[in-house]
């Protein structure tokens, strides 16, 4: 009886807390089931205490060999509904979160019968031969995890709501359609802003699937001989991740640019740059006779708000016009000293009727 089947399965290191009234709960070892009862709730179990003797109350603890519990029926709530679903294989391990990174909270040394609430993508996971990024929630299980791959059935599975709302169903990650993306590499660090320099948020060890939901241009990254300024607001992870790191192209297809109250406040009007050189001045007006308001003591990473034509500046056999307002410094710098064309490509010019300051 205890081996059969069952909708959902709990085991004795979940704890007390697990089982609900009405599911039945078995005490030996899961070779050697010696006992059955059936619990009542509170810590409680209602049971026949030997054969022949009168049915009573006493607690889960009056027995030192509880092995686990099992429910008969499925229904009662959550998206697996009357329909629950079952893991397949042996020693299926269950995670605190949907990696398998993350702590094990349960192993199911065989098939076993799970009640599925909500499923998302997340780690991308291989196994005999077939790989799947969709992950489900077991709420029977302490809220665990459990790969699809593990789970009987389609990789996405009918009826079964998203976690978060999206359905990603049948969607794979990186194909250019919808928030669902995939990152390569290993330690690819997440940030709190689009820059190298903004504190480390997360980063995950392996290729992991992420949710953009939208897109800016941040600190100019290299690696493996690429160059990109684009960054993407991860907004599970509440962080930003280069774009370099992310598949598809220097600028993802389909993913929106970030607006000025969407994605920590990083875009169309704010756009980051590199500058290059030694002591470089940031001036009150665009002008190299003005005030200095600061000094780029080396190459920096700047927030460039929109350029203007004005005094014409000569520096290493380059001459240039264009003068950039830095909105994080409260100042202007000649385009000579800024990475990139002569005019900055995608910054706009400062409207006429509404200057900076000091414009």
């Amino acid at each position: 009886m205890y081996n059969a089947s069952w909708p959902v399965r709990m085991t004795a290191g979940q704890g007390e807390g697990a089982p609900r009234p009405g599911d039945l709960v078995f005490f030996g070892t899961a070779g050697n089931i010696h006992h059955t009862a059936i619990y009542l709730g509170n810590g409680q179990i209602a049971e026949a205490p030997q054969s022949d003797e009168e049915s009573r109350v006493a607690p889960l603890r009056s027995h030192d060999d509880y092995t686990g519990a099992v429910r008969v029926s499925g229904a009662g709530g959550g998206g697996g509904g009357d329909a629950p679903q079952s893991t397949w294989g042996t020693n299926v391990r269950t995670h605190t979160e949907p990696s398998i990174g993350s702590a094990v909270h349960s192993t199911f040394p065989g098939p076993t019968g799970i009640r599925v609430d909500c499923q998302r993508r997340a780690e991308r996971v291989t196994s005999e031969g077939y790989s799947s990024d969709v992950w489900s929630h077991l709420p029977d299980d302490g809220g665990s995890w459990v790969s699809n791959i593990c789970v009987k059935g389609p990789e996405w599975i009918p009826g079964v709501p998203a976690c978060d709302g999206d359905p990603g169903q049948g969607r794979p990650p990186g194909d250019g359609a919808g928030p669902q993306r995939q990152t390569w590499g290993t330690d690819v660090t997440a940030r709190s802003g689009p820059s190298s320099k903004a504190q480390a948020t997360d980063a995950p060890a392996k290729p992991t699937t992420v949710r953009v939901d939208c897109q800016a241009r941040g600190e100019e990254v290299t690696a493996d001989g690429v160059t990109n300024n684009a960054w993407a607001h991860l907004p599970d992870r509440n962080a930003w991740v280069s774009n370099i790191y992310v598949r598809g192209g220097a600028w993802l297809e389909g993913i929106p640019e970030c607006d000025t109250d969407q994605g920590g406040g990083y875009g169309d009007n704010v756009d980051f740059r590199n500058t290059w050189g030694d002591d470089v001045r940031v001036h009150r007006d665009p002008a190299q006779g003005s005030p200095a308001v600061t000094t780029l003591q080396g190459p920096s990473q700047v927030r460039v708000q929109c350029q203007v034509p004005a005094e014409q500046v000569t520096a290493e056999g380059y001459t240039n016009d264009a003068w950039s307002y830095l909105s994080d410094r409260q100042g202007w710098i000649s385009n000579i000293y800024l990475k990139g064309g002569a005019w900055q490509d995608g910054v706009p010019l400062c409207a006429p009727g509404n200057p900076p300051p000091g414009r």
